[in-house]
């Protein structure tokens, strides 16, 4: 939110500087994220000032160029211009030394001393292009002749200049969605320095004779309040300059006196307001009600909604003219022919206008202050203050009388404090003047006292505060979090870990290991398009937002591989050519409850980067290295899960399977899906089973043995099997015939093609055994590896090359 620092200052009476106030604001809550410089003219124009050429002479070096002599009141600069237009004696813009020239469509640059061509430039003479006042480059920008030599362009130009407190403000607090909440906060920080606060002034509204629109409101708990007045000979045309100007430095734009006025007073006091042009409204009566099945509205900007039984409307007669608290409709706005308008200042129910918004697609800055909740008994504060600016303005009259329709009026707030149970929560002592002070600049009013306990009653713009905890932070945050002295000693309580801490901890070691291994942690979108889901067959028990944000985010991700494959994507489409991304996220499912998964989600692709340090390197044996790795790192013997082939999402992968549960599943995935995504490179997945892998760690016996001392011995075999027999089958047949001494089973090298006869390939082993109490004599070697010969030739009718 934008804060205008001169706007402010209308509220409030202090010497603070612009960032001086940013940072009391910050310390109270309101974050300010930054303050920056406004002025009218929408460029900057700190370091422009009115130059005149004294003198000017054709440069020694350039056809082109020319070198003059300016003064710019403090000295006179040698400036080289190439400039067609440049004569002596004209007044000019100068950019002296250190300005930033920012053309709106051009890069920036800084004006530094210089030599063009062997002579010295101190500066730049400008185009209305290069200060932003104009499009004509063609020439200098040359001034009146009575302008002042020395003056800051921006007092030459007469430039409104401000300077803009930007807050992120938290949805909590609605009362500081304007100018005065802002001030009213501020005043609270500087409680020790009796700073006035001011109110805007407003005059008592005085009605004509005369027809006004009359209302009706069908749904009092969708509008608990609605507040409207008919003023007629309203003179629409350009608002003045001041007004424009405050709307531009909060960055909106003028549109017309009526229009500005609403915006105006809305960034005042924080309360919208609608403004029709009263003509247009069939029957002279306006019904606030919700709609009907089918209905349809054309809004402002031109679109045609489809409307819900549960949008609450602004209606005329026949047709709806406005979603409630939303966005206007297109054919009851004020236009320039508008000579009688309708001024509406409604409070509608903040869920109403949140389900309206959301459905819709639409956030606006009524929207945005109505979602969450507007003071019910300002309305007639807020429109009093908007009609006499309009009348101002304008010079339009009241007709009739003041239209207001409230259910019930609303009752403050009270809640009790107890200053020991302040002193527990914040471990600090205040002392009771001080809590009372506080008290009265947040408007908290004391009804009630007995000693250390109030009975306070919440002013109605504070609709967060609802209980002793919120007026506890009010409290804390008034008198300074920095003010609030650390403790000598603190007390730290030992809690058990729950399930949840545990797994967040191997979150942490997977994630420590991968990072080690040249992946980069990612963290994807957890909504998906279900058209692209369906397109892939993933269609099945999907958990879907009843209000999406848009038709592409309309579903929680039955799994991550869509995510990655969209992140892989823009990471290739930005030149990032070897990619290692790992994710712990989750799933969801709805099959007959509703079900969360978690689950780890490694991807590798690249394309071939030529250099001879690659340590990016992507494949199926990449992979699956990486994840073997990962399993021997939190203590699983890769030989103990049984390997299948899977086919489901992969051109060619495996699976791990233990008790019958699949682990996780590796591969290549299907070229249908990299398509799809565009993704201009072959992707290697793993899909891990993250709550499975938790569980059989939670199984798992640590077992400690001490480093074998005795050596490993290795013998290679070249084998020649038929080609539907696999690696894993051999693997686990070696560990089946040498289960004592066998330790580790490799495949380094595969062979298909000449030689070798079509319906066989050529596998080379290496076996690895080891014993932890012995050195190995040769014939126990060969005995060991005639067992897993032997099984090889019964059992694969395999033969050694």
């Amino acid at each position: 939110m934008k804060i205008s620092y001169k706007w402010l200052q209308d509220y409030i009476e202090t010497n603070l500087t612009a960032e001086q106030a940013a940072e009391k604001l910050t310390d109270t809550g309101l974050e300010v994220s930054k303050v920056h410089q406004f002025n009218s003219l929408g460029s900057n124009l700190q370091g422009f000032v009115v130059g005149e050429v004294k003198a000017l002479e054709k440069h020694p070096n350039a056809d082109k160029l020319k070198c003059t002599k300016i003064d710019v009141g403090t000295a006179v600069l040698d400036i080289v211009c190439g400039a067609p237009n440049v004569a002596a004696g004209q007044k000019v813009v100068v950019a002296t030394e250190g300005t930033v020239i920012q053309p709106k469509n051009g890069q920036g640059f800084t004006i530094k001393k210089s030599k063009l061509r062997g002579e010295p430039s101190e500066g730049m003479l400008c185009s209305e292009v290069e200060i932003g006042v104009g499009e004509d480059n063609s020439g200098i920008l040359v001034l009146e002749a009575s302008a002042q030599v020395g003056a800051k362009i921006e007092e030459h130009f007469k430039a409104y200049t401000d300077q803009v407190i930007e807050i992120d403000l938290t949805p909590n607090r609605t009362d500081a969605m304007c100018h005065y909440g802002v001030a009213r906060d501020l005043r609270a920080s500087l409680y020790n320095e009796s700073v006035a606060l001011k109110l805007p002034e407003l005059k008592e509204l005085t009605f004509e004779a005369g027809n006004h629109i009359a209302v009706e409101v069908q749904d009092n708990e969708a509008c608990p309040r609605y507040m409207g007045v008919t003023l007629e000979n309203v003179q629409v045309k350009e608002s003045p300059d001041w007004l424009k100007n405050r709307l531009l430095a909060v960055g909106l734009r003028p549109i017309n006196n009526v229009v500005d006025v609403t915006n105006y007073v809305m960034h005042e006091l924080g309360h919208p307001l609608h403004a029709f042009d009263a003509d247009q409204i069939k029957g002279e009566k306006i019904v606030v009600r919700k709609a009907q099945k089918g209905e349809k509205i054309k809004t402002l900007d031109e679109v045609v909604r489809d409307l819900t039984e549960q949008d609450l409307l602004i209606c005329d007669k026949d047709d709806a003219m406005c979603l409630a608290g939303v966005f206007g409709g297109i054919d009851s706005g004020v236009s320039a022919k508008t000579k009688r308008i309708f001024l509406e200042c409604a409070a509608f129910e903040p869920v109403h206008v949140r389900k309206t918004a959301k459905s819709q697609g639409l956030h606006t800055d009524a929207s945005f202050r109505f979602e969450r909740g507007v003071d019910v008994g300002n309305t007639k504060q807020v429109l009093t203050r908007a009609v006499n600016v309009l009348q101002e303005l304008t010079g339009a009259k009241l007709v009739g009388s003041l239209i207001d329709e409230y259910a019930e009026a609303q009752e403050l707030k009270q809640v009790g404090f107890d200053l020991a149970n302040y002193s527990r929560i914040m471990g600090h002592k205040i002392e009771q003047p001080v809590l009372e002070k506080i008290f009265q600049v947040l408007e908290l009013k004391v009804l009630e006292q007995k000693e250390h306990l109030y009975t306070l009653q919440v002013p109605a713009y504070r609709v967060d505060v609802t209980r002793e905890i919120d007026v506890i932070e009010e409290v804390a945050r008034i008198y300074g979090y920095n003010n609030i002295a650390l403790p000598s000693t603190q007390s730290v309580s030992f809690a058990s870990q729950s399930k949840e801490d545990y797994q967040q901890a191997l979150k942490q070691r997977i994630a420590y290991f991968l990072s080690a291994n040249a992946c980069k942690e990612i963290m994807t979108n957890s909504l998906v398009s279900k058209e692209l889901l369906a397109k892939h067959n993933y269609d099945q028990d999907l958990v879907e937002m009843q209000n999406p944000l848009s038709s592409e985010l309309d579903v929680l991700r039955p799994t991550l591989l869509f995510s990655h494959l969209d992140a892989l994507t823009r990471n290739l489409n930005h030149n990032n050519k070897a990619l290692r991304f790992f994710e712990c996220g989750k799933t969801y499912h709805l099959s007959d409850a509703y079900k969360e998964k978690n689950c780890l989600q490694i991807s590798l692709a690249s394309e071939e980067i030529e250099h001879w340090n690659n340590t990016y390197q992507s494949g199926f044996y990449a992979l699956k290295a990486l994840v073997d790795g990962l399993l021997e790192h939190l203590g699983f013997a890769v030989s103990n899960f049984k390997i299948k082939e899977v086919a489901k999402d992969f051109e060619y992968g495996i699976s791990y399977v233990k008790k019958k549960l699949t682990l996780l599943q590796m591969g290549a995935i299907n070229s249908a899906f990299t398509k799809t995504m565009d993704v201009k490179s072959t992707v290697f997945m793993c899909q891990l089973d993250f709550d499975l892998l938790f569980e059989l760690i939670q199984q798992q016996k640590t077992r400690f043995s001490p480093i074998n001392k005795f050596p490993t011995v290795k013998r290679d075999l070249a084998l020649l099997i038929n080609k539907q027999i696999t690696f894993a089958q051999l693997q686990a047949k070696a560990f089946e015939m040498s289960p004592k001494y066998l330790k580790q089973v490799d495949l380094f090298d595969v062979y298909q093609g000449k030689g070798i006869a079509n319906d066989q390939k050529s596998y080379a082993l290496r076996l690895t055994f080891e014993d932890a109490k012995q050195t190995f004599t040769d014939e126990q070697i060969n005995a060991e590896v005639d067992k897993v010969l032997k099984a090889y030739t019964q059992s694969f009718k395999a033969s050694l090359r």
